[in-house]
Parts: structure tokens; C-alpha cells; sequence
């Protein structure tokens, strides 16, 4: 019972979302994934995304120390970004 209420409530939000999936445009995307320095809700939702899609982290060289790698989510968006959501 308590599922199919919570099932009641969330599928509006589930439609409503999918409606907003429908607006994004591949000019958003070049747009986003161009940004050097994004804020960080935009990171914090692409590395989600990543993560949804089971995507491993990319590795790159560390600013302060380009011997060291460190793991770069943002990095790994891009990529996923330039497979997956350009016409």
C-alpha cells in the first residue's frame, strides 16, 4: 500500500522532468560542456549522470602537480557529453 501511494505522488514529478528533458537542445549541451569552470550544481548533476550511466572516472593530471592523476568527473562528462547527446 505505502508503495503505490509513493508511486502516486512520484510520477508527476517523474512526468514533469521528462517534459524538461524534452526542452534541453543540443546548443544547451555544446554550451554546457564547453564552460572551463562550471558552478558547481552542473558538476554535481553531470557527475550523477556519469554515475547513472556507469561511467568509469577519466583520470588527468593534478594543476598543482601534473605527475600526479587525480579523478576529474568533469572530464569524464565532457566525454560523455561529445558520445552521447550531440546530433
Amino acid at each position: 500500500m505505502d508503495c503505490e501511494n509513493d508511486l502516486k505522488r512520484a510520477m508527476p514529478i517523474l512526468k514533469q522532468a521528462q517534459a524538461a528533458l524534452d526542452t534541453i537542445k543540443s546548443k544547451d549541451i555544446v554550451e554546457i560542456r564547453s564552460l572551463q569552470n562550471p558552478p558547481s550544481a552542473i558538476r554535481l548533476t553531470l557527475h550523477a549522470v556519469c554515475i547513472m550511466m556507469d561511467r568509469k572516472v577519466e583520470k588527468t593530471p593534478k594543476k598543482d602537480n601534473p605527475k600526479v592523476q587525480e579523478e576529474n568527473w568533469w572530464f569524464t562528462a565532457q566525454k560523455l557529453m561529445n558520445e552521447n547527446f550531440l546530433d
